[in-house]
């Protein structure tokens, strides 16, 4: 096949809308500023209004033009999810690429001890909210012919069990089966959904495992990389995922781990 130089740039994304949660900062801010760099309108959401301004300021400055939009929204409600989606619609347009990267922290302890109440929070911050954005705009994808779902899953979850946060691996795993339930049922619709499953990053969430020296060292003994990730190289996989580039990649959870995922050590 010729390769010819007029061919576009498939990881343009241009003329697209990309809806990123969680994006106030760490690694969904790197990944709202790939996504501007490369073309697209995006939308900030955060839980507060400083935050969220701030960060999508720091966005157009980098990008050296308007197009990160801010909203507030807990989108851990349903009403507030879809009035979310309605004022993209009004002051933006349709959403093309969504990037559900918003989630709670790791909660530790024992199953016994894990209450109704803090597992409710958890499927409702990740997998219903997960579910009430998709049915809102999967609509849309498909009318186009076109679209982009992601979810932010994690090694724990997706590969690895945990000894002391099973919610948190339990809606990650889930946010794993839902990407390849919907590249099963929309794939012919010319929608892509993925998830990407990060281990340990440079990012606030981590700290408590970054500032303890003797937990990073079992880490970083443990992934041959030798290191944690950085927020852009989760933010490079997203690009491909939210763009042309990735339009032959449906259903996969890929494992953002420097490796960790995948040694075996028992013998070591």
């Amino acid at each position: 096949m010729a390769i010819a130089s007029t061919d576009p740039d498939i990881f343009s994304m241009t003329g697209r809308v990309a809806l990123v949660t969680g994006s106030t900062r760490g690694m969904g801010l790197a990944a709202a500023h790939e996504l501007a760099r490369h073309g697209a309108d995006v939308i900030i959401v955060g839980r507060d209004t400083e935050s969220t301004d701030a960060a999508a300021a720091q966005v157009n400055e980098a990008v050296g033009a308007h197009r990160a939009h801010p909203i507030v929204a807990n989108i851990g409600h349903r009403d507030a999810v879809i009035e979310l989606l309605a004022r993209t619609r009004a002051d933006v347009g349709q959403i093309d690429a969504l990037l559900l990267h918003a989630g709670m922290n790791i909660w530790v302890g024992d199953t016994t001890d894990l209450e109704d109440r803090t597992l409710t929070k958890f499927l409702d911050s990740s997998i219903m909210s997960a579910h009430w954005f998709c049915r809102e705009v999967l609509p849309h994808m498909v009318e186009q012919n076109w679209g982009r779902i992601i979810f932010t899953s994690s090694v724990i979850g997706s590969t690895l069990g945990s000894s002391d946060n099973g919610p948190y691996g339990i809606t990650k795993a889930a946010l794993a089966q839902m990407a390849r339930n919907l590249a099963c049922e929309y794939g012919k619709h010319g929608i892509r959904a993925n998830a990407i499953a990060p281990a340990l990053f440079e990012t606030r969430q981590a700290e408590a495992v970054l500032s303890d020296e003797d937990r990073l060292r079992r880490y970083l003994d443990r992934c041959p990389a030798g290191r944690v990730g950085k927020a852009r190289e989760f933010a490079g996989l997203a690009l491909l995922l939210a763009s042309d580039a990735g339009g032959y990649i449906n259903g996969q959870t890929i494992n953002v781990d420097g490796g960790y995922s995948v040694l075996w050590d028992a013998y070591r």
